[in-house]
């Protein structure tokens, strides 16, 4: 008889983040239409032949916060990136600025605990702008959050 394995508690985490980010549309009554071009770890390289505007999702490294018994306290941050072709007259004002408020409606406006996963509130850190690099072709802007999860010691 297959064993059926259950999705980590992170990748559920991910997959309810990304599901509110994918949310992000104009039709859906947002500014942008940004959560419909998405990167997952990775700063895109943004040209001419490209959508205006992207997202990036940029997991970063968990962080054990409290042991108690067979339970492990963590937070994981995550990192959204919102990007942009350097070549946009008041690309800034007109794009980066309204990506990010989409994603701060988008995903702070539900259930703080992303239905239920997160073993407490989520937090937003600083938006920090992104350096623009000799050559690069982007600029832009990102928001993280922290959001809380428990695990079972082996049972991720």
């Amino acid at each position: 008889m297959p064993v059926t394995i259950e999705p980590t508690i992170r990748a559920v985490l991910l997959e309810r983040l990304m599901a509110r980010i994918e949310t992000i549309s104009q039709a859906n009554g947002f500014a942008t239409d940004a959560g419909q071009n998405i990167y997952e770890g990775v700063l895109p390289a943004l040209t001419k032949a490209d959508p205006t505007i992207a997202l990036s999702i940029l997991v970063g490294d968990d962080e054990p916060e409290e042991w108690k018994g067979e339970h492990v306290r963590l937070t994981l941050p995550v990192e959204v990136a919102v990007t942009i072709r350097a070549d946009l007259a008041d690309g800034w004002t007109d794009h980066i600025e309204p990506a990010l408020g989409d994603l701060k409606r988008a995903v702070e406006l539900a259930d703080r605990t992303l239905e239920g996963v997160c073993n407490g509130k989520m937090s937003r850190g600083a938006t920090r702008t992104l350096p623009r690099e000799a050559g690069s072709e982007m600029v832009g802007a990102s928001i993280t959050w922290r959001f809380p999860y428990l695990e079972m010691w082996g049972q991720p």
